[in-house]
């Protein structure tokens, strides 16, 4: 059996090996975007800003979303804050938004729902994370010189 990755290679696994198949792609997929802004950043603007999206993309992108009956089952939708610190590389609030699409819109959708994401942000000139952290104290200084140098 030949598989084809995503970024072209393709992969051989002999019949012998293959004990179960299950295809995921069959009947719908989740989107789910994550994206990370600065801790200062306002949790309840950044809630409602997610919201206003969600709205956008299920306006925008209804033709996508994956249907039982003509109902959306699960249109795009604020999820919360998923992590406070993800994976320790960006120094901020996780936040989410996911909905379900047709399996052959997923990648386009997704793509959709990214621009939607960023150019909402920009335009509410929304801090993203870094990756770094920087601490600001008036009395940082008087600190460091109360501390014993380490040569004495």
């Amino acid at each position: 059996m030949q598989i084809r990755e995503w970024s072209g290679k393709l992969l051989t696994i002999p019949h012998g090996e293959i004990r179960t198949i299950q295809n995921f792609n069959k009947g719908w997929m989740r989107v789910i975007e994550r994206i990370t802004v600065s801790y200062q950043e306002e949790p309840t603007r950044i809630k409602e800003l997610l919201e206003k999206v969600s709205v956008i993309c299920n306006e925008k992108l209804d033709q996508s979303l994956y249907r039982l009956e003509d109902e959306a089952v699960e249109p795009f939708q604020y999820i919360g804050i998923t992590d406070l610190n993800p994976y320790l590389k960006n120094i901020g609030y996780e936040f989410c938004i996911e909905g379900l699409v047709k399996p052959e819109e997923y990648f386009e959708t997704s793509r959709q729902v990214r621009f939607e994401l960023m150019s909402i942000f920009h335009k509410n000139q929304v801090q993203m994370a870094t990756a770094n952290m920087f601490v600001h104290s008036e009395k940082l200084q008087e600190i460091l010189e109360s501390q014993p140098s380490p040569s004495t």
